[in-house]
């Protein structure tokens, strides 16, 4: 479709797409590069946020340490666990009084701690004299133990992963809970303590602490080390649902704050995250893509604007810059079918000198040419119009020819004058091989013959002073050739080689190479000077008997193509001409 349009229209629309295709590039391009910058300057002020809101974490987590190293290192407390173990009767009751006690006093100091317990081999014991409501002391062997081992074995203090269906928090209302553990062998080097102090509380605690120090609608959670959640923040179902959908999400990452880019819900978000604190966890923050690029709605907004206006403006010069380049080539497009219809009379384009204006002149000049071309064609159809009434006036009848020829022969053998009867002979022969019934192409056979009929009637002229000679062999002798070609070097060889009535050799050789015919027409005369040979194929002279050599030539590369022809072979002495063409019966 495209094609079919003027030319004018196919400017306007190619510029036109060209110049929409480079803005919507720029406009992509200026929107990526100003996203990246965008995004990386949104990612470190959300990163110093979540190391802010780590650093706060840390100081809460950090007062629990010392609140778990208080009860952990609690004399009356060490001393009540020991003599429920060794003690029986009221002296038990009295060690659990003293442990429920000193439970309830450390809670008091604690307002968000719900449960303390004290995991132990002594449960069973205590369980005999009370159920505690406040407490409990939990057995070191029960399924509570399960999986705890692991994480107490690394560190003194830490914090549980969230365990919501553990039975741990059989008892409580159902919601998440955070649980830290502390060993209550604080000077023990044991990988797996017997007793542990474990302090349970709200995992909301720490969902509005994060939410309090970051930004109300962004989504914190908070993962250990291994990447198990350790709090949820205030989106819970949110961050289940990405955490299921991006399993192993920080598994590569190290202990440093980075960024990433995760799928969720169909839609890109930016996971940023801290650094490890020294209880090896990190706070994470998701981020919808859309909002860390929302600043970026008014630069696009003006991408665009400044996209229509330059569009606006340049779609003018589009027009303007279409006129001015096809208004010459339609002026040139008229001149050329004026040409075409025969009308040679055209005038230059004088207000154009740029490339229109060079085409323009070369067009003028080819226009002459042709015109030249075609007068001189005109004149040399004339001229052999002419030269073919001329030749039709003198031609020679044939069997007239003949004729006489055959009578004269009948009169020198009644006179018995032998010698002119060969002669007749040899002329008639030679006659009727030169004419050849008007035929252009003969065998080389038949070529060679009219060359043995010239050189008899030669040699009858010359007293046998030529020996005339060839070698060339019977497959050679049946390839073809156009007529007349090697008379004019035989001739040459006769007048110019031997002028004064030298003694001399002529001979004919021929061979086959890939396809090609080679003739070589050899003598021992006197011979032609080089510079002499070079001039005698490129133009005529009556010297050296230049005009057949030169006809010749002519000849050849016009029947067989220009890198056939004559060429003169150097030699000590005489002159040797070879004859290169091809079979073409």
């Amino acid at each position: 479709m495209f094609q079919h349009l003027s030319l004018h229209k196919q400017l306007i629309l190619m510029i036109g797409t060209l110049s929409v295709i480079l803005l919507t590039v720029f406009g992509l391009m200026a929107y990526r590069s100003a996203a990246d910058i965008v995004t990386s300057q949104v990612t470190q002020n959300s990163q110093m946020v979540l190391e802010q809101i780590n650093s706060v974490s840390e100081q809460w987590i950090q007062s629990l340490e010392l609140f778990s190293l208080s009860v952990a290192t609690d004399s009356q407390l060490e001393s009540a666990l020991e003599e429920l173990k060794t003690t029986n009767g009221l002296e038990q009751v009295t060690a659990v009084n003293t442990i429920n006690s000193r439970i309830l006093f450390y809670m008091s100091s604690q307002r968000d701690v719900i449960r303390v317990s004290l995991l132990c081999p002594e449960a069973e014991l205590a369980a005999y004299y009370q159920d505690w409501s406040s407490y409990y002391l939990i057995n070191s062997s029960s399924l509570a133990m399960e999986g705890w081992s692991e994480y107490v074995k690394n560190r003194g203090f830490g914090i549980l992963p969230l365990l919501p269906e553990h039975p741990l928090y059989e008892e409580l209302p159902s919601q998440n809970y955070i649980t830290f553990y502390r060993s209550m062998d604080v000077f023990s080097d044991e990988e797996n303590p017997e007793r542990l102090l474990l302090i349970t509380l709200p995992e909301e605690v720490l969902g509005t602490l994060l939410v309090a120090r970051g930004e109300a609608t962004d989504q914190y959670f908070i993962l250990n080390e291994k990447n198990e959640p350790v709090s949820y923040g205030m989106h819970e179902k949110e961050v289940v649902d990405f955490l299921k959908e991006n399993e192993n999400l920080l598994s590569q990452a190290g202990k440093e704050a980075g960024f990433l880019n995760r799928m969720f819900m169909g839609e890109r978000y930016a996971v940023i995250y801290s650094s490890l604190n020294r209880y090896g966890l990190r706070t994470i923050q998701l981020k919808p893509y859309g909002q860390l690029t929302e600043p970026l709605s008014a630069l696009t907004r003006g991408i665009c604007l400044v996209g229509i206006f330059c569009l606006a403006a340049v779609l003018p010069l589009i027009v303007w810059f279409s006129k001015k380049v096809v208004r010459p080539l339609h002026t040139l497009n008229l001149r050329m079918r004026q040409v075409g219809e025969g009308n040679f009379e055209v005038q230059p384009m004088p207000c154009y000198t740029n490339e229109i204006g060079q085409l323009d002149r070369h067009f003028l000049q080819m226009t002459q040419e042709i015109k030249q071309m075609l007068e001189r064609v005109e004149r040399i159809s004339q001229e052999k119009a002419q030269m073919e009434y001329l030749v039709m006036q003198q031609q020679i009848n044939p069997h007239f020819l003949y004729n006489t020829l055959d009578f004269i022969n009948w009169m020198a053998i009644k006179a018995h004058a032998d010698h002119i009867s060969r002669a007749v002979v040899r002329l008639s022969e030679f006659f009727r091989l030169s004419l050849s019934n008007g035929v252009e192409v003969l065998t080389i056979d038949e070529e060679l013959q009219r060359i043995r009929a010239y050189m008899d009637l030669q040699n009858l002229i010359l007293r046998g002073r030529i020996q005339y000679t060839e070698e060339v062999g019977p497959e050679l002798k049946r390839q073809h050739i156009i007529r007349l070609v090697l008379q004019p070097f035989i001739e040459n060889s006769i007048l110019h080689g031997f002028p004064d009535g030298e003694q001399g050799e002529i001979c004919i050789s021929g061979w086959m190479d890939e396809g090609d015919i080679y003739l070589q027409v050899s003598d021992n005369g006197r011979g032609i000077p080089e510079e002499v040979q070079e001039q005698l194929l490129k133009e005529p002279s009556s010297k050296y008997g230049g005009y057949g050599v030169y006809n010749v030539n002519k000849r050849l590369q016009l029947y067989y193509g220009t890198e056939y022809g004559v060429k003169y072979l150097p030699v000590r002495r005489g002159t040797t001409v070879l004859v290169h063409i091809f079979d073409e019966p």
